[in-house]
């Protein structure tokens, strides 16, 4: 995502959190909560968690930009104090919201997580931001819902079930989960490619047997 200048310059703290509260520009607002997590403004983690609930940057869609980039940013400052506000973030209904807010539990690292991303899994709604799920599962190492987990082996999106292969091979360290992995290396889509290069080198570096 290419991040732009606001209308107001934004070079320090200070500026930073005064646009994000009072601003009328969603754009600045945008900005400034992408400035706050990318200069670790550990001071702006209470304002942008209340971001996370916000109703003014709301999209035709019904999509929620500040959101989420609310909780990309608390995902950049890596700090626990975030956690009670991006668990109840699940809530929100916007899949990409969902999506970066498991992305910030994983960023956190904080195990008390747990509890809400298996709540989440064994939720009764069609549409769910699997891949995140499933790779937040694995850093936390949550085995315990491998059997919710395995029939993701087969899903008919490839990076479901990579994300699925990925979570058992840390599991197992079954050389077959790799090749999973491995054959996505020739996808169509190269920025894919890449990204499923980078897993897999994570992963043989980490967890292949010597």
């Amino acid at each position: 995502m290419i991040i732009t200048d606001p209308a107001r310059p934004i070079n320090d703290a200070k500026t930073a959190i005064s646009s994000l509260k009072l601003s009328d520009d969603n754009g600045t607002r945008y900005y400034a909560a992408w400035w706050l997590g990318k200069h670790r403004i550990y001071e702006s983690i209470h304002l942008l968690c209340e971001c996370l609930k916000d109703e003014r940057d709301v999209t035709a869609l019904e999509g929620y930009p500040l959101r989420r980039q609310a909780a990309r940013s608390l995902g950049m400052l890596k700090d626990s104090r975030a956690l009670p506000a991006l668990i109840e973030a699940l809530d929100c209904l916007d899949l990409k919201v969902q999506e970066v807010v498991i992305q910030a539990l994983k960023d956190i690292g904080n195990s008390a997580a747990i509890p809400a991303l298996i709540d989440f899994l064994n939720a009764d709604t069609e549409d769910k931001p699997l891949e995140a799920l499933i790779e937040a599962l694995a850093k936390f190492k949550v085995w315990q819902v491998q059997d919710k987990i395995r029939p993701f082996l087969q899903h008919s999106s490839e990076r479901v079930k990579c994300s699925a292969a990925q979570y058992f091979y840390t599991l197992t360290l079954e050389p077959h989960y790799l090749k999973i992995l491995f054959r996505t290396l020739h996808h169509e889509n190269r920025f894919y490619v890449m990204r499923q290069h980078l897993i897999f080198r994570h992963l043989v570096k980490l967890n292949l047997p010597h």
